[in-house]
């Protein structure tokens, strides 16, 4: 007689319930080597990359630069998403004076690590200083201001490479949206009152040098002759007058350039500068012929058009043309002054006498920030000279900024510049 529990189905289940567990046994192990082998692996990744971080530091360390390559090339092999390893390259790559390729590595900083920002302004300053590729950098800056417009140092920049090469409508809007941001140096002030005569002491060496990876660039040969005629006519070895000589060989310089670049502004505002002086009205006209529609937003243009006027006797439109640039740039000294000399013919006394004493004051204000040993760091005094002109001249946006910087006017400092993560 057979039991239930020895019947063949009893036995059959009572094997398949010993085949489950040995099953789940098998799993339970295979499971455990697999976290094992993936804990190991993690462990093994972490010393490799502890391995290579430190190797970095040691390099960098010892100044060992070749080497420094070499364990920061393996680092970002094993972490691309490192941006201390793409920092640690490019410091390689800088420091043995391959300084695109530096550029190139900063830009390939993950986003949201904490090395992205000063990444991406170390890539703007090296393209825009030992790259020597300006307009590379001036495309850097733009794309950081656009993810972040507050870093102070992105606006110094593209400030002071649309001043060395006399840009001057992305100058002005730069300077606008600096103050506007509250990101200015104190530079910006200078940059802003010279905007229609700018010309820097380092123009000439910095258009030379950047003339050599753009030799053909318009902005750079204009700039570079521009500043080099100044530097000529305010040369503080000289005495008295300008050398005719000079002014002479500028000019034919310039008329030179001008044959290349017909419609450049800048070329033909120091041309009709010096045709002006001459009293020569015929030649002021042709030359007024080459400009573009550019000259329309260019207050110096509104003033060669405002003499022009009153040369021909047409009071009415010069002082329509005279205001229209003082509504450009309130500050300029010589539009004020011709617009005095206007109102004299009319006999305006009470505004004759406040013009001519914003012409005075301008000019000393000239006179001071030419003497300056730098820009960089104009005194508080010249600042406050700046803002009071500025205000009494109707230039509000200039006035209050510097109201804010020179203590005259109490705000809370603007918000650290950080990137969205």
């Amino acid at each position: 007689m057979t039991t239930p529990s020895s019947t063949p189905l009893a036995l059959a289940l009572r094997q398949d319930v010993r085949s489950r567990r040995n099953r789940r046994r098998w799993v339970g192990c295979l499971a455990g080597s697999a976290l094992l082998l993936l804990i190991a692996g993690v462990v093994g990744q972490r010393w490799k990359l502890d391995q290579l971080e430190r190797a970095c530091r040691l390099a960098k360390a010892e100044k060992r630069w070749s080497d420094l390559q070499t364990a920061a090339q393996g680092w970002t092999a094993w972490a691309p998403r490192s941006g201390a390893a793409w920092a640690f390259l490019a410091d390689a790559a800088q420091q043995q004076e391959r300084f695109v390729e530096a550029a190139e590595y900063l830009s390939r900083v993950p986003n949201g690590v904490p090395e992205e920002l000063p990444s991406l302004l170390a890539r703007c300053k090296i393209l825009m200083g030992p790259a020597n590729q300006p307009y590379l950098g001036e495309q850097a800056c733009l794309e950081l201001l656009k993810r972040e417009p507050r870093v102070t140092e992105v606006h110094e920049l593209l400030i002071q490479f649309y001043a060395v090469t006399l840009q001057r409508d992305k100058l002005r809007e730069r300077i606008v949206e600096a103050i506007r941001l509250r990101r200015e140096t104190p530079d910006v002030y200078i940059y802003h009152f010279f905007i229609d005569s700018l010309r820097l002491a380092q123009g000439p060496t910095l258009c030379e040098l950047w003339l050599k990876t753009h030799p053909d660039d318009e902005h750079l040969a204009v700039a570079q002759a521009l500043h080099r005629a100044d530097a000529a006519l305010h040369d503080p070895n000289s005495k008295g007058d300008a050398d005719p000589t000079i002014l002479t060989e500028m000019e034919r310089d310039a008329v030179e350039l001008l044959r290349q670049f017909p419609n450049n502004t800048n070329l033909l505002a120091f041309l009709i500068d010096e045709e002006i002086t001459k009293g020569r009205l015929p030649e002021v006209l042709r030359l007024l012929g080459q400009s573009t529609d550019n000259a329309e937003r260019d207050p110096r243009f509104w003033r060669y058009q405002g003499w022009v006027h009153f040369v021909r006797g047409e009071i009415t439109e010069a002082e329509a043309a005279y205001r229209k640039a003082l509504a450009m740039h309130p500050m300029d000294w010589l539009t004020l002054h011709r617009l005095a000399e206007l109102l004299r013919t009319r006999g305006a006394s009470d505004q004759i006498v406040r013009l001519e004493n914003l012409v005075a004051r301008a000019n000393e204000l000239r006179v001071k920030i030419r003497n300056l040993p730098s820009a960089k760091n104009p005194p508080p005094e010249t600042l406050r000279e700046i803002g009071q002109l500025a205000r009494d001249t109707g230039d509000t946006l200039v006035a209050e900024a510097l109201d804010r910087r020179v203590g005259l006017k109490k705000v809370a400092p603007p918000p650290k510049a950080t990137l969205p993560r």
